[in-house]
């Protein structure tokens, strides 16, 4: 039982429920727009090939490479086409 799971009162879950769409509703409106995340126009495997490239070049210029290397030009990849 949700109640017992989350230690409230029966009528808070079914008042929670019942009000649902309600609250819903408001926490859209009240997200203000530069906090929602901007939609990135790159599918993951253009995303994996631009990287892959850069590792690929990166690795015959005897560069090492390591994992947050790799993540960090993941994201200025990503942020490119935003």
């Amino acid at each position: 039982m949700l109640a017992e799971q989350f230690g409230v009162n029966k009528t808070q879950i079914q008042q929670t429920i019942k009000h649902k769409v309600e609250y819903m509703m408001t926490f859209e409106d009240n997200t203000a727009s530069s906090h929602k995340r901007p939609c990135i126009c790159l599918n993951g495997d253009e995303l994996e090939g631009t990287v892959w490239s850069w590792f690929k070049t990166a690795h015959s210029k005897k560069i090492s490479v390591s994992g947050p290397m790799i993540q960090e030009e993941a994201r200025k990849v990503a942020d490119g086409y935003l």
